[in-house]
């Protein structure tokens, strides 16, 4: 009997560890491709290509980052925000020599992606979780705008308009309030599942075998 009740204890405590766990809602970040680039390696176009993305470089930003830089590419929507199924998501991070983050810049970096449909459109998710039309050309296989920040882009073969995004990011904002509600309660719980079942099973055990 004594080992049944601890096995049940011990059960109720692990399912209020498992209850937190399930709070984390943060994703690790899978980087796909990260390299060095060394400027004065490049051939005269100055151009790179990474896990089949072009980016040719201005003589601005070659200048201002002339030691080079180091670019990771992802393509996990942390985000959170929902566009068409056949939706591509590009997370350009770049650092500096140093190994400093790079969010915005002077000088232009062009980037040239392999897309295989007749239209195509660019949207940017900025740090506040806005989306922004880019201005794009289509050409060769390949979908190319110009930027000057490194984030979050996505490419689709649906055009939304202004109206449509803003609802997207409001919708967005909405869900992820609502979950972060929940994880909150259920972290709650959690904790209080686990407090009660320690004090519950230190009673236990003090009452059982403290009067002998």
């Amino acid at each position: 009997m004594k080992k049944i009740i601890i096995v049940m204890l011990s059960i109720f405590i692990i399912s209020g560890v498992n209850a937190l766990d399930d709070v984390s809602y943060l994703q690790s970040i899978d980087i796909i491709t990260e390299n060095d680039i060394f400027f004065e390696d490049l051939n005269s176009s100055k151009e790179v290509t990474i896990d089949n993305t072009i980016f040719s470089f201005n003589t601005t930003f070659i200048q201002n980052y002339s030691k080079g830089v180091s670019l990771a590419i992802t393509h996990n929507n942390d985000s959170k925000i929902k566009f068409d199924e056949d939706a591509l998501f590009y997370n350009f991070i770049l650092k500096d020599y140093y190994g400093n983050d790079i969010g915005s810049f002077d000088g232009n970096v062009n980037i040239s992606l392999p897309w295989n449909y007749s239209k195509g459109f660019i949207y940017y998710i900025n740090n506040n979780g806005i989306i922004e039309n880019v201005p794009v050309d289509l050409q060769d296989g390949f979908i190319s705008f110009n930027t000057n920040h490194f984030s979050t882009f996505v490419v689709t073969n649906r055009k939304y308009d202004q109206i449509l995004l803003n609802k997207i990011t409001e919708k967005e904002s909405k869900e992820e309030k609502i979950i972060l509600r929940q994880n909150k309660i259920a972290g709650i719980l959690g904790e209080i599942i686990i407090i009660s079942g320690t004090l519950f099973l230190f009673v236990y055990v003090k009452k059982r075998f403290g009067s002998k």
